[in-house]
């Protein structure tokens, strides 16, 4: 129950301005007043209104909570973009293995019942090799999923 008028202080902060600093609602304003163990009061007028030095406390926990989610949030978006980094990784080395593993493959199956001197090098001709190769570097991909869950 807030105080009457002739208990309030000149230095007086309304409860409207308080909740535009913080960035919510009067309820919301509300709550964190009595958070910070603050007191309610009424001004002259009959509005809502709080402390000077209950104010600056609101206005500290807000900012203080604010600073902390928004640090909460950087480590959460760089945990995150380290993941994709190391999925990225992950997909690259299984996608050139399987290549490797294709282009040997394409190699034995063209040469097979031949006597070759120099086998070419690079990646599979064929495109059903290489659709292979992607295959299963998803695979691979799929199970490193399994093993390094995405960060929530």
């Amino acid at each position: 129950m807030p105080k009457t008028k002739t208990d309030v202080d000149v230095g007086a902060v309304l409860l409207e301005e308080l909740a535009a600093r913080t960035g919510g609602s009067v309820e919301v304003a509300r709550h964190w007043v009595a958070q910070v163990g603050g007191e309610l009061l009424e001004d002259w007028a009959g509005r809502e209104c709080v402390s000077a030095r209950d104010a600056r406390r609101v206005v500290e926990a807000y900012e203080a909570e604010r600073a902390a989610h928004e640090r909460r949030e950087a480590e959460r978006e760089a945990t995150l973009r380290r993941w994709e980094e190391e999925r990225r990784k992950a997909w690259d080395e299984a996608l050139a293995e399987a290549l490797e593993v294709a282009h040997r493959e394409e190699l034995r199956e063209m040469t097979e019942g031949f006597t070759v001197f120099a086998l070419p090098t690079g990646s599979p001709a064929s495109s059903r090799a290489r659709a292979r190769a992607r295959q299963a570097a998803a695979e691979a991909l799929r199970r490193w999923e399994v093993e390094h869950p995405r960060p929530s």
